[in-house]
C-alpha cells in the first residue's frame, strides 16, 4: 500500500546516509542516485516499492562506484611511482654528470703533471748537455793554457833575446810569479766566471720551472674550488627544500609525541581519579555501613531494655 511522508523521508534520509557511507568521497552521481534525487517525498503518488527500488540501485552502485575510487587511487599510486622512479633516475643522471666531470678533472691534472714532468726531464736533459759541453771547452781551455804556459816558461827560462845579460835568479822568480798570476787570472775569466753564470742562468730555469708548476697547481686548485662552489651554489635550492622537509617531519613528529604524551597524561589522570572516586565511595560505602550496624546494635539494645522493662511491669 501507500506509505505516509514521515516514512518515506526517512527511507530516503537512510538511503542517503548508507550511500555517503559506502564511497566515503566525493564521485560523480549515477543515474540511480539522480533517481533517488527526483522522488519527491512530499508526492503521495510515490509508492514503498519505488523508494526500495531507489534505495537498493543505490546500495548495488556504491561497490562500483568504490571500485572506480580504487582505479582511480592506484592510477595515482602509480603516477607517483613513475614520478619518484623519473626522479631517481634525474638524480643518478646528475651523479654520472659528476663523476663524468671528477674524473676528466682528473685526467687533466694527469696529464698536466705529466707535460709538466716532461718538460722538466727535457730541460736537465738540455742542462746536462751544456754541462757536458762546457766540460769540454774547459778541458780545451786547460790544455791551451797548459801549452801557453809551457811556451812562457821556456821563454823566462831558456830563450834570451840576443846579447841580453842573463836573468838573476830572483828576477826569474819574479817573472815567474808575475806569470803565475797571470795565467790564474786568465784561468778565473775563462772557466770559473762562465761556470759560475751557467750555474746561476740553470738555478733560475730550474727554480722558474718549479715556480710555473706551484703556480699551475693552485690555478687547478682554485678552479676546482670555483667548480665546486658552483655546484653546491646549483644545488642549494634542493638541500634547502630538503632540509625544510625534515624539519616539517621532525616539527609534525615532536607535536605527534606531545599530543600523545599528553593524551597518555590524561588518560593516567583520569585512571586516577576513577580510583580516587571509587575508593571515596568504598569509604563512604563502609561508613554508611559502619553507621548502619550502629544504628542496628542501638536499636537491638533498646529494644532489649524495653523488654524488660515490660516484663517486670507485668509482673
Amino acid at each position: 500500500g501507500r506509505v505516509s511522508t514521515r516514512r518515506l523521508r526517512e527511507l530516503q534520509a537512510d538511503g542517503g546516509a548508507a550511500y555517503s557511507h559506502a564511497l566515503e568521497m566525493p564521485l560523480r552521481m549515477t543515474l540511480d542516485q539522480q533517481l533517488i534525487q527526483q522522488l519527491d517525498p512530499m508526492d503521495p503518488t510515490v509508492r514503498a516499492s519505488e523508494v526500495h527500488k531507489a534505495r537498493q540501485a543505490a546500495m548495488d552502485a556504491a561497490p562500483v562506484l568504490q571500485g572506480r575510487a580504487n582505479v582511480r587511487a592506484h592510477a595515482a599510486a602509480r603516477q607517483e611511482a613513475a614520478l619518484q622512479r623519473e626522479l631517481e633516475r634525474a638524480r643518478a643522471s646528475e651523479l654520472k654528470q659528476e663523476l663524468r666531470l671528477a674524473d676528466k678533472e682528473a685526467r687533466q691534472m694527469i696529464l698536466e703533471e705529466r707535460r709538466l714532468e716532461a718538460m722538466l726531464a727535457a730541460e736537465e736533459r738540455k742542462l746536462q748537455a751544456e754541462e757536458r759541453k762546457l766540460a769540454a771547452q774547459l778541458a780545451a781551455e786547460e790544455r791551451k793554457l797548459a801549452r801557453l804556459a809551457a811556451l812562457e816558461a821556456k821563454q823566462v827560462g831558456v830563450e834570451l833575446a840576443p846579447g841580453e845579460a842573463p836573468l838573476s835568479a830572483e828576477e826569474l822568480a819574479e817573472r815567474r810569479a808575475a806569470l803565475g798570476r797571470k795565467r790564474q787570472w786568465s784561468l778565473l775569466v775563462r772557466r770559473d766566471v762562465p761556470r759560475a753564470a751557467r750555474q746561476l742562468g740553470m738555478h733560475s730555469r730550474r727554480r722558474n720551472l718549479e715556480a710555473a708548476k706551484v703556480a699551475a697547481a693552485c690555478a687547478q686548485r682554485v678552479r676546482d674550488s670555483m667548480k665546486r662552489n658552483a655546484m653546491y651554489a646549483s644545488k642549494a635550492g634542493s638541500r634547502c627544500r630538503r632540509l625544510m622537509r625534515d624539519a616539517i617531519a621532525l616539527q609534525r613528529k615532536v607535536a605527534k609525541e606531545k599530543a600523545e604524551a599528553a593524551r597518555q597524561r590524561e588518560r593516567e589522570e583520569q585512571e586516577q581519579r576513577l580510583i580516587e572516586e571509587e575508593m571515596r565511595e568504598a569509604k563512604r560505602q563502609q561508613q554508611r555501613l559502619n553507621f548502619l550496624l550502629t544504628q542496628t546494635e542501638l536499636y537491638s539494645h533498646f529494644m532489649k531494655g524495653s523488654g524488660a522493662n515490660v516484663a517486670q511491669a507485668g509482673a
